[in-house]
């Protein structure tokens, strides 16, 4: 006997994906927001490494193309 399977995919609605990427967006900008905050707090930028503070703006880089893609 022979089984075949159907895998059922779900349907993506415009609805859907609309929230999906406005709470995309809206998670891009929280996290651009403390990130910059980071940067612009010169205690942490005197007294992280130079590793990290160059990991925090990749990182803030990273979600500002994100953010553009997004809108």
């Amino acid at each position: 006997m022979r089984r075949s399977y159907c895998i059922s995919v779900g349907i993506v609605t415009k609805d859907k994906e609309l929230s999906r990427l406005t709470k995309e967006l809206d998670r891009v900008e929280k996290d651009l927001i403390i990130v910059s905050k980071k940067l612009s707090d010169s205690k942490f930028v005197e007294r992280a490494t130079k590793e990290i503070v160059d990991k925090t703006r990749t990182q803030r880089q990273n979600l500002s193309e994100k953010k553009l893609r997004l809108k």
